[in-house]
């Protein structure tokens, strides 16, 4: 496929511009530079030159054209292989930052489970304190409080642990979900 800028072949045999290819001259470039700037396509003479011709191109035949129509004429006219780097590069990128959402989220929670964990430990120290504190001033009625205690700290505890089983496995499926 071979792309040509009737503008700039004129332009380049001598033609003087007129007000109105100046006026056309500029909605291109100013939506070159749009695009250039949307898909972080450095502003380089030979980038620009190339652009211009695609955007040229583009303006002289279509009246409605998205970015993915003047990628494709680029990578036609230009290069075989041009945007093929630009794409993995952009994609390791998003895998990236991806990854590093993932890992911020698994460090946040791991700090929340981490405190989970301290806590149930203070709670079960202040358990293990409390009965032994019972049992040295132990008579029956109070055994039976403190037996109830010791319960419905075993029912705190245990409810402590299933959160904490439920974030773990939630943690596991994060993991196995990156390892794809």
């Amino acid at each position: 496929m071979e792309i040509k800028c009737k503008l700039l072949e004129q332009f380049n045999n001598g033609y003087q511009l007129t007000k109105e290819d100046i006026s056309f001259i500029a909605k291109i470039v100013k939506e070159q530079i749009k695009f250039m700037i949307r898909n972080n396509i450095p502003l380089l003479p030979t980038n620009y030159r190339n652009w211009f011709i695609v955007f040229c191109y583009l303006f002289e035949n279509k009246q409605n054209f998205t970015d993915i129509d003047a990628v494709s004429i680029y990578k036609n006219f230009f290069e075989e292989n041009c945007c093929d780097d630009k794409v993995e590069n952009f994609k390791s990128q998003l895998q990236m930052q991806k990854l590093e959402k993932i890992a911020d989220k698994i460090s946040e929670d791991l700090e929340m489970v981490v405190k989970l964990i301290e806590q149930g430990d203070t709670n079960i120290e202040n358990s293990q304190k409390a009965i032994e504190q019972e049992w040295n001033n132990a008579n029956i009625e109070k055994i039976g409080e403190n037996v109830e205690k010791i319960l419905e700290e075993l029912r705190f505890l245990r409810e402590q642990n299933k959160e904490l089983k439920e974030k773990l496995e939630y943690y596991n499926q994060e993991v196995k979900k990156i390892k794809r």
